[in-house]
């Protein structure tokens, strides 16, 4: 970026002067007396000549390179001095002229002829403006005649006297300002750019050197400086440049050097257990201090700390850069009470050989005796109280203990009230050994029924405890003996017939004999029933009609 400088001579000279060196170099010779220069937006350098100039108070476009002026336009006529200043918020040239009567007009910049508009001032100018510079959009700082320092906004009101100039000054210089207060810092900190005078330009970007940058809107409000935090260590080329739409300079560089910060961490529990101490640890190389409650812990400066005492723990550690740090939190030991540990089990009481669950509460892990895995199921054998330590997030522990009772399983009998039946007969089955009964087949415990055929029914037998068993019995169904009565069933009156039963092995004959064979002599036709009885017991009957005929007496007729 340029930054130019005119000196008064018999003949005008424009120069440039790097500010970094005081250094002045010479352009050229501008051909006429030139009272005051301004740049635009896009950095055109625009000159006005003043009273006694040939031609005088006229507005000339210059060369910056070299001093080169083309004529633009005559202004009006005043009575001393021309001072030009570009306010870039509204693209319009301002113009101060005269002494006793002062003139404040604004061109526009791309005016082509003198058309000025003129602005109605009010307040105090104090004599004849001999510099001005843009501030704001509305406002300008102005140097004049009785060395005084104002401000004067671009609608022509002057305010109160700022300051007071050392002699009269012709032309204001702000150029850009960055300062930062060190180039060495650690990693982590805190690195700032302070930023002033950027008025005339509508962004600031700080490109930190580390991949990424800042860029920031000029506000006139002087927030146009920057901060940046380094995440790793190392020396990063820091450039700053300007931007107003048109012009866009690196106006600034510099080297930051940024050396590493230890890392701090400590380990351990922050939770102290009853009649526990605990142990912090850090893995840190450089000098190291343990703080309690953020005060120095005396001779502490190894890298682990044994403590039973409640507060704030934290660690400093300094390398050999100097930088230095702290945990990001420190660890603060507090008294925790030992978890309320419970025992569970899916069943207090079970039936041998049905399984169980066993489950801690009130921690995080749990250890059983016996060989019980916490939430597995497993079968016990017997009788046993189980005990558990729980651990909680703390590291503190406590126990619990539950009985599961094992009950055996009942003995279960199967009875019937007959072993072997004849179809037709009844049976009442019972159960014994337990509580309840359930049969199969339909059956109720001790209600009788009548079994069609040879069947074993089982029974599940429910003790008090809820355990069941079962047992079986068989039930034999005989079929009843088909009886047949043999013999002749038709005889003449006065005759007999020998009635056989047959199909059993004893028979009982209504009103005969306990044998097979059975003879009768009706004088009438009578029913002969007989009941018989197989080998099993089971009785059956047989019945047989015999008709008795009347016999013919024959009459001999002679």
């Amino acid at each position: 970026m340029d930054r130019v400088l005119f000196r008064i001579l018999t003949g005008r000279v424009l120069g440039k002067i790097d500010l970094a060196t005081g250094v002045c170099t010479q352009v050229g010779n501008l051909g006429s007396n030139f009272s005051s220069l301004t740049f635009d937006g896009s950095g055109q350098l625009y000159g006005a000549t003043g009273n006694g100039a040939t031609p005088p108070e006229t507005l000339f476009k210059i060369d910056k390179t070299t001093a080169a002026t083309t004529l633009m336009y005559a202004m009006g006529s005043g009575a001393d001095g021309e001072v030009l200043c570009y306010n870039r918020a509204d693209d319009f040239i301002y113009h101060w002229s005269g002494n006793g009567t002062m003139v404040m007009e604004k061109m526009a910049r791309t005016d082509v002829a003198y058309t000025p508009i003129n602005i109605v001032t009010t307040g105090l100018s104090s004599g004849e403006t001999f510099g001005a510079l843009y501030l704001s959009p509305t406002n300008f700082i102005i140097s004049n005649i009785s060395s005084q320092f104002k401000r004067l906004s671009a609608s022509g009101d002057y305010g109160a006297v700022l300051a007071s100039l050392p002699d009269d000054l012709r032309g204001i210089v702000m150029p850009p300002q960055f300062t930062n207060s060190t180039t060495t810092i650690c990693q982590g900190e805190t690195f700032y750019i302070g930023a002033g005078s950027l008025q005339l330009f509508d962004s600031v970007t700080y490109y930190w050197g580390d991949g990424t940058h800042s860029a920031i809107a000029i506000t006139n409000m002087g927030l146009d400086g920057a901060s940046h935090i380094y995440s790793s260590a190392g020396t990063f080329d820091v450039h700053i440049l300007l931007d107003n739409g048109f012009v866009r300079d690196t106006i600034s560089q510099l080297n930051v050097t940024v050396n590493p910060t230890p890392v701090v961490a400590i380990s351990g529990s922050a939770a102290l257990c009853p009649l526990a101490s605990n142990t912090f640890t850090v893995s840190g190389t450089g000098i190291l201090q343990w703080y309690y409650n953020g005060t120095i812990l005396a001779g502490e400066t190894t890298n682990s700390y044994t403590t039973n005492v409640l507060g704030v723990y934290n660690l400093t550690e300094t390398n050999s850069f100097g930088c230095s740090d702290s945990a990001a939190i420190g660890l603060t030991l507090i008294n925790v009470p030992n978890p309320t540990v419970t025992a569970n089990s899916t069943a207090p009481a079970i039936c041998s050989g049905a399984p169980v669950t066993l489950t801690g509460g009130g921690a995080s892990t749990y250890v059983w005796d016996n060989s019980v895995t916490d939430g597995v199921v497993f079968n016990p054998t017997a009788s046993t109280t189980y005990n558990v330590i729980g651990t909680d997030v703390n590291g503190c522990t406590n126990t619990a203990s539950i009985a599961v009772t094992v009950n055996v399983l009942p003995t279960v009998t199967a009875n019937s009230s007959a072993a072997a039946i004849c179809i037709g007969d009844i049976v009442t089955l019972t159960g014994g050994g337990a509580a309840t009964y359930i049969w199969d087949n339909s059956v109720l415990d001790n209600v009788a029924f009548a079994p069609t055929d040879t069947t074993m029914y089982t029974v599940l037998g429910t003790d008090i405890n809820g355990c069941t068993n079962t047992s079986s019995v068989t039930v034999i169904v005989n079929t009843l003996p088909i009886v047949t009565i043999t013999g002749a069933t038709s005889i003449c009156n006065g005759s007999n017939t020998t009635l056989t039963a047959n199909g059993a092995s004893t028979y009982a004959w209504t009103g005969g004999p306990s044998t097979a064979g059975y003879t009768v002599a009706p004088s009438t036709n009578i029913t002969y029933t007989v009941t018989a009885t197989d080998l099993n017991g089971c009785i059956n009957t047989a019945t047989v009609l015999v008709t008795v005929n009347t016999v013919n007496v024959a009459t001999l007729h002679v």
